[in-house]
This record gives C-alpha cells, sequence and structure tokens, in this order.
C-alpha cells in the first residue's frame, strides 16, 4: 500500500492508497489478488474535534466491489484522542475488507458495526 495525502486547507485533508492484496489460497470462486483504492478524509469542525470517512473499493473484480464505508468522529482532549466510528466492514485491516466485506453500504440492510479507539500521546 502506499498512502499519498494532501492537507487542502487548514480544516480538510484527503489520503488516496492505492493497495494490492494477495492471498495464497486457491480454490472456486476466490480471486487471489485484489487491487482496490482507499479513498480517505478529515474535516476539522472544531478546534479539536473532526470528522473522518473511509472507503476502499475494489477495482479489478466487480463480484468483490461491495464498498465498505466507514464515518467517525475524533474528539482530543489534552493528550487523548477518542474515536468513535461506524463502518459496514467486519474487519479492521486493509487486506482483510478488501476480500472479505461482506455487509455493503448500498445494500437494503446494510449491518452497521460501531467501533471505538482511545489513542494516547506521550512526551519523553
Amino acid at each position: 500500500m502506499v498512502m499519498i495525502a494532501r492537507k487542502f486547507s487548514p480544516e480538510f485533508s484527503f489520503q488516496i492508497s492505492p493497495m494490492v492484496s494477495h492471498y495464497q489460497r486457491v480454490f472456486d470462486g476466490f480471486e487471489p489478488t485484489l487491487f482496490a483504492v482507499g479513498l480517505a478524509g478529515r474535516y476539522k469542525v472544531g478546534d479539536r474535534t473532526a470528522l473522518t470517512f473511509e472507503t476502499i473499493p475494489v477495482i479489478n473484480n466487480p463480484e468483490y466491489l461491495k464498498l465498505p464505508v466507514a464515518i467517525g468522529i475524533d474528539v482530543e482532549t489534552g493528550g487523548h484522542v477518542f474515536q468513535m466510528f461506524f463502518t459496514t466492514s467486519s474487519f479492521h485491516t486493509e487486506n482483510y475488507i478488501v476480500a472479505y466485506n461482506f455487509s455493503p453500504f448500498f445494500d437494503e440492510k446494510p449491518l452497521f458495526k460501531i467501533g471505538f479507539n482511545v489513542n494516547r500521546v506521550f512526551g519523553l
């Protein structure tokens, strides 16, 4: 994966990430090599609050084009960053999101998952 990012303004940042996911498994109906493009962005709505989004469409196999989507909010408090997000993906790593997304965003009844992260910056 290659990450290409740009900060367009103090509020808006965007990232595009071309990626290749290859599996050694070979069985009927499974494409072992998938090409995808990750798209992500961040928009600051306040001094310590930002909205984020991410999607990773597969580009070489329409059968896998299930468009996982994630939206979230980041809240900074001192040295902590609290991240809350909603996603249609069952996995957290890109290679599994690309190959095993069983709940597409544009499905009749997409299944949303709720996630929560806490990050802490330590200075020495």
